[in-house]
């Protein structure tokens, strides 16, 4: 007797309850004494009562919180919390600057003082914020004035500010290990000095202005700690600048994304020297160990400047995205001196190489996919049925903006509603190659014969063209070839979806699963015009059933679809699925890897 009322009593002590008067309601809305004494306010003078959760279950409990706006309310909310989730708050900043002021609710924004950007930029200047940071990233238009003064030999007064504050506040940001410029005005030599002096910076990228004005050109510092570099939008007519020594220290670097300007592909210019990137790492013979290598609107004779630069035994992945087209008659004299290095030669060797992802195919290709190591992702990446352009727009020059700067070059990219990035340049290529349905099954059957007899016991993801269309015994044979296979997009030879159902046994892994289907195929408005709500009760009808237990992600053209728990209606099971849209199912690689961006 007297363990339990030792043991009741002490329940009280540390239980988090409120006494209240007697004959007063209760409040099931008073806060218990963990909440009431994280507050400003003093409520109890016995420090009895102060006992509240550990540091450390509140910081994993606010560690689930991701939305800027939810982690603000928090650490507005209490000292305790304030303290605990500051450096959170400011882990990771973006500031956007907009080229005209916006007027969210009849007034101009920043009134009473500066733009947003500005001010955010003071403030992690003048504050303590600024040591939080670990991303920070810069968004926008920047309204540069003077331009003429880069004619004269000198930078515009703002510009020069802009690049000064920025660097201020880049000093003091100590634990920086992220670094991305997307303004529409190039870094000047201030900021590289300010990146250059964060030993903990390890991935950067860089934007580069599509106009062409005279800009300096900067010699990139060495920034021996990065891992990951990513340049967009890079035209050698606009004065990019020099990143040869910037690749010759960079010692630890893993991923390398380059994406050049689609101008010099389009107007078949061949101003691309590959060597103006690599020359000092090939004076030197230094070899990056670079595991993702990925590049997009090259058009640039191949030299074997990568063979030399790029160590083959750390390759793990190669995106090519409108590089080399060996069906473009305009283009096939500078893409043919890529092709024939894969027709006269095999591969070296790269024991790590595990995924491949193309938009381009040609039948040399056959021996890499037949003399590389064995893949465990292939991705073809196709055109977003949003995405093609029309032959008139697609063929005739861009019309001139009334924006003085992006009058001078043409647009690079545009975005389709699905919000996967599309190239004009490509769609077009696309649009006007004839393709005969014999050529087109010969293709397929080389492919998949080298992918199957090569990668198939390795293989997890695979994403096929969506020109292949396949029978039933070609997808049986792909199943049974990869018995790994966990997610697969593919097109069908008929309009019957039932015949993936026995197929589907031989690949009781699968995850995701998509069907390909064309803009150009009959089905492809019947598909679309057919509401969700009858592809949920479908869906859900069928694939109830065991053979369909590891299945969750379901494709049918553009209608994407989460598969759930099961459940049962009457005499009935069923299986709870979810219309999804594309951002929401993107992160499924067979989704998200059907892009043309890097």
């Amino acid at each position: 007797m007297a363990h339990a009322t030792t043991r009741r009593r002490r329940r009280e002590q540390l239980s988090p309850v409120v006494h209240f008067p007697p004959n007063e309601p209760v409040n099931r809305l008073v806060p218990g004494r963990h909440i009431i004494t994280t507050s400003p306010v003093k409520q109890y003078s016995n420090s009895s009562h102060g006992r509240q959760l550990p540091l450390s279950l509140i910081l994993m409990i606010t560690s689930y919180l991701d939305s800027p706006a939810d982690i603000s309310r928090v650490t507005r909310s209490s000292k305790l919390l304030y303290y605990l989730n500051l450096p959170k708050l400011y882990e990771s900043v973006t500031l956007y600057s907009y080229r005209e002021i916006r007027y969210p609710d009849g007034r101009a924004e920043g009134f009473g003082g500066g733009s947003p950007f500005t001010m955010a930029l003071d403030g992690l200047v003048s504050g303590k914020a600024a040591s939080f940071v670990r991303s920070f990233r810069l968004v926008g238009m920047w309204k540069e004035i003077d331009l003429e003064d880069f004619q004269r030999g000198r930078v515009p007064d703002n510009t020069m500010i802009l690049n000064i504050v920025i660097k201020a506040a880049l000093e003091r940001m100590e634990k920086l290990k992220t670094f991305c410029w997307e303004l529409n005005t190039k870094p000047l030599k201030t900021i590289y000095q300010g990146l250059a002096s964060k030993p903990m910076l390890t991935s950067l990228t860089l934007k580069f202005p599509r106009t062409r004005i005279v800009r300096p050109t900067v010699v990139v510092p060495p920034m021996p700690s990065l891992t990951s570099i990513y340049l967009v939008d890079i035209d050698p007519l606009c004065f990019p600048d020099d990143f040869s020594t910037l690749f010759l220290h960079a010692r630890k670097l893993e991923d390398l994304r380059i994406e050049w300007n689609p101008r010099m592909r389009r107007e078949k210019e061949p101003s691309i020297c590959l060597s103006a990137y690599f020359g000092e790492c090939l004076s030197a013979g230094v070899k990056l160990p670079i595991k993702r290598l990925a590049l997009k609107n090259m058009f640039a004779k191949n030299n074997k400047e990568l063979d030399r630069v790029i160590d083959p035994t750390t390759m793990e992945s190669v995106t090519m995205i409108n590089c080399v087209d060996p069906e473009d008659a305009s283009t096939i004299f500078y893409d043919n001196t890529w092709i024939l290095q894969h027709r006269q030669k095999a591969p070296g060797p790269s024991p790590k190489l595990t995924k491949l992802r193309v938009d381009r195919l040609d039948k040399s290709q056959e021996l890499p996919l037949a003399g590389w190591g064995h893949f465990e992702e292939i991705y073809l990446v196709n055109t977003p049925p949003s995405a093609t352009p029309s032959p008139q727009s697609s063929l005739s020059p861009a019309q001139p903006s009334s924006s003085p700067e992006k009058s001078v070059a043409s647009p690079a990219t545009s975005q389709s509603s699905d919000g996967k990035e599309t190239s004009p340049s490509q769609g077009s290529l696309m649009l006007t190659r004839p393709e005969s349905p014999h050529s087109q099954v010969e293709f397929a059957s080389s492919f998949l014969a080298a992918i199957t007899s090569r990668h198939g016991a390795t293989l997890k993801k695979l994403l096929l063209s969506d020109k292949w269309c396949l029978s039933g015994p070609t997808i049986k044979h792909v199943f049974t070839s990869c018995p790994q296979i966990t997610q697969i997009g593919l097109a069908l030879d008929s309009n019957d979806f039932e015949l993936l159902r026995p197929l589907i046994r031989l690949a009781p892994r699968m995850h995701a699963i998509r069907v390909l289907i064309r803009p150009d195929m009959p089905v492809y408005h019947t598909v679309a015009d057919i509401a969700p709500e009858m592809y949920c009760f479908a869906i859900g009808l069928e694939t109830w059933r065991p053979e369909y237990r590891n299945l969750r992600w379901v494709g049918i053209g553009s209608q994407y679809f989460e598969l759930g728990g099961i459940y049962r209606e009457g005499t009935t099971f069923k299986r709870r699925v979810h219309k999804r849209t594309w951002d929401e199912i993107k992160h499924v690689e067979i989704f998200g890897m059907d892009t043309f961006d890097i």
